[in-house]
C-alpha cells in the first residue's frame, strides 16, 4: 500500500527519468487511494469525488487511471458501507420505546386518596 513519502519519491523517479507510469504502478496507487476512502468513510462523510487522502499530488495519476480504466470518480469501488449508510453498520438500530399506557401510578392514587396532598409534602417536591 502506497504512502504519501513512497508517492512522492516515485514520482521524482518518474519525472527524473522522464518515464511514464505504468498501469501496475497506476493500479497500485488508485486501489490505496480508494482503500484509504473506505476506511476514512467509516468515520466520517467525505465527498469521494474531492477527497485526496494520499494528498494533492495524486490527483492527477488518479485521474489519469480513471480515465484510462472508464472508472467514475463518486462511485469508486462501489463502497458498502457508502451505499447503505455508515449508520446502519456502526450503530443498532433500537427499537422504539413502547408507548405509556394510559394508567395512573399507584402510589401517587394512594396518595392523593390518602388526603396526603394537604399536609404540604407533595408541594415542595414539584418542580416549579
Amino acid at each position: 500500500m502506497y504512502g504519501q513519502d513512497e508517492l512522492i519519491k516515485d514520482i521524482r523517479y518518474h519525472d527524473n527519468s522522464k518515464k511514464e507510469w505504468s498501469d501496475e504502478e497506476l493500479k497500485k496507487l488508485y486501489e490505496t487511494h480508494e482503500r484509504l476512502l473506505d476506511l476514512v468513510s467509516l468515520f466520517c462523510f467525505v465527498p469521494r469525488a474531492k477527497y485526496l487522502p494520499l494528498g494533492p499530488i495524486s490527483s492527477k495519476l488518479i485521474d489519469k487511471y480513471r480515465t484510462k480504466h472508464n472508472i467514475s470518480a463518486s462511485t469508486g469501488f462501489s463502497d458498502v458501507a457508502v451505499a447503505t449508510g455508515i449508520s446502519g453498520l456502526i450503530y443498532e438500530s433500537k427499537e422504539a420505546p413502547a408507548a405509556e399506557a394510559d394508567t395512573l401510578d399507584d402510589d401517587l392514587v394512594n396518595a392523593w386518596a390518602a388526603n396526603l396532598g394537604d399536609d404540604g409534602l407533595w408541594g415542595k417536591m414539584l418542580p416549579q
